[in-house]
């Protein structure tokens, strides 16, 4: 049994499949399983499927125009079994080169986990089968006692919380004896331009993936937004902060048994469900204050909350 998943999106996204991929290996247990995508983010991976490619090895966005053309043709003929998360054009390019193939939707139409989600539409399609409990936890290293990790961003400017609030929370935590290293990435490009030089915290920026995990796994506490990296602490088993705006955390919750969320239940929240993503008034995020983050940081820190 041969198994194709084709897993594009921001590294939340991917860490989201997880649970999907444990119920799809626990039906073909003797299964090879590849997963292509963008190679950097599929890392995660490693160890529980046989196969990690990227998407521009075999130029599979020439599907969404001619495939006559397609070089790898016959190796994706060669599959039992194609599961892609890319639809439209792309889907029905890719069912006339292997009809066993099925989109699975990773953005939830329902108001139920985005895991969850995923699952369903496998088991209504009988590719796999529903576990009682998955396991996506990724191996745990040794944190360090006084190690706290905050990263001020996301691929959304919209979801943040606000430099200058995760600094004066450093400054907070850092008066209580604790390490404090700040972690951008590319998305936080211009941001870490014009603090690099002025920030009194260590910093690391735009860390490849196999460096992210090594650093994250030895943090008692990652603080961070609702973003790909606040996912990665969690399925860490890092004890991890996630601040939440407009986004719905019903929904994108961290998967991790770790994970404390911090929101305002406001009448308007989440956008998504009243139309106001596009809200510039964040109050959302704005009245999330920094006491209440840093009560809640103490709290888990002194194992106040379990």
């Amino acid at each position: 049994m041969k198994i194709l998943i084709i897993r594009t999106g921001g590294l939340g996204d991917v860490i989201l499949t997880l649970p999907f991929l444990e119920c799809l290996k626990e039906k073909y247990k003797d299964a090879f399983i590849e997963i292509t995508g963008e190679k950097e983010k599929l890392k995660i991976f490693k160890g529980k499927v046989n196969k990690i490619s990227s998407i521009e090895t075999y130029q599979i966005y020439k599907i969404y125009k001619n495939i006559r053309n397609f070089e790898f043709l016959e190796y994706f003929k060669s599959f039992d079994l194609i599961i892609t998360f890319l639809n439209d054009e792309f889907l029905k390019n890719l069912l006339k080169i292997n009809k066993n193939t099925y989109f699975i939707d990773s953005i939830p139409k329902i108001r139920i986990h985005a895991s969850e989600y995923m699952i369903n539409q496998g088991v209504k399609y009988k590719i796999i089968e529903k576990l009682n409990k998955t396991k996506y936890q990724l191996n745990l290293f040794s944190p360090k006692e006084n190690l706290i990790i905050i990263h001020p961003g996301s691929g959304d400017e919209g979801k943040n919380w606000g430099f200058k609030n995760f600094l004066i929370l450093a400054e907070k935590l850092k008066n209580l004896g604790y390490e404090i290293i700040f972690l951008f990435g590319y998305a936080e490009s211009k941001l870490y331009k014009e603090i690099s030089q002025s920030i009194k915290f260590k910093t690391y920026f735009n860390l490849k993936m196999e460096d992210l995990i090594n650093l994250i796994s030895k943090a008692k506490l990652y603080i961070g937004n609702d973003s790909g990296v606040t996912h990665l602490s969690s399925i860490l088993s890092i004890k991890t902060i996630a601040i939440f705006g407009p986004t719905d955390s019903i929904v994108w919750k961290p998967l991790g048994k770790y994970t404390y969320i911090i929101r305002k239940n406001l009448s308007c929240s989440p956008c998504v469900l009243r139309e106001k993503i596009n809200c510039k008034n964040r109050e959302c995020l704005y009245k999330i204050s920094v006491e209440e983050v840093f009560k809640k940081a103490v709290n888990i820190l002194s194992n106040q909350l379990p």
